[in-house]
């Protein structure tokens, strides 16, 4: 056990300089220094720079101009893309070759492009291609990507004067994508013809009189 008289006492410190410290004499306090200090301490706050509300706005507003133009310039690469494809897709279906032309046709329906100048390609595709192939394959495609009143004047059209039985009968099929009058009207031109196939002619009445569910007519 230590002796408590080795103990140095709180009361008596033996650091020289705090000892030191202790016996300098004291400075009287300035008059109205706690005012002194509320002065400056307003003085600071008001010359402090505020973020005011119409800055708030104008932050904002910029945001989402950036937003804004990110979102454009996104939408015309995707447009940029979409034309050039198109622009691909017309320029393969004057090939010579006739397996370019089927196969420009299935990357279309395959990679889900759509557009007026999709449609008006395979439309011409349909219209004017000297194989029977390239012609089944355009139906079949504006079947699937043309809109439903491109598709009934496309149908109809082709209809008038299209010579093959099996272009025909796809014609006929992807009719079946439209209501029940346009599907009528699309069909009509076959209806009236007397050099068509008996089974093709007997398909289009059949296909004329179905009724869709929940149809009244």
């Amino acid at each position: 056990m230590h002796d408590q008289s080795d103990v140095p006492s709180i009361h008596e410190p033996d650091d020289p300089l705090v000892t030191a410290l202790a016996s300098l004499p004291r400075r009287p306090a300035q008059p109205r220094l706690a005012e002194s200090f509320q002065r400056r301490l307003a003085t600071e706050s008001a010359t402090r720079p505020r973020i005011s509300r119409a800055m708030i706005v104008g932050l904002a507003a910029l945001l989402v101009l950036a937003v804004g133009m990110g979102w454009w310039r996104e939408r015309q690469l995707r447009l940029d893309e979409a034309l050039k494809a198109q622009g691909q897709l017309a320029t393969a279906l004057q090939s010579v070759s006739t397996g370019a032309r089927m196969a420009a046709i299935d990357a279309t329906v395959r990679d889900g492009q759509r557009g007026d100048a999709v449609e008006q390609a395979l439309i011409t595709a349909l219209l004017t291609d000297p194989n029977t192939n390239v012609r089944m394959a355009a139906a079949e495609a504006l079947g699937r990507v043309a809109r439903p009143d491109v598709l009934r004047q496309a149908v109809r059209r082709a209809l008038v004067a299209e010579s093959s039985p099996f272009v025909q009968t796809a014609l006929l099929h992807v009719a079946q994508r439209l209501a029940v009058a346009d599907r009528r009207a699309a069909i009509a031109p076959l209806l009236v013809r007397s050099d068509i196939d008996p089974m093709v002619s007997s398909d289009a009445r059949e296909r004329a009189r179905e009724q869709t569910k929940g149809d009244s007519r």
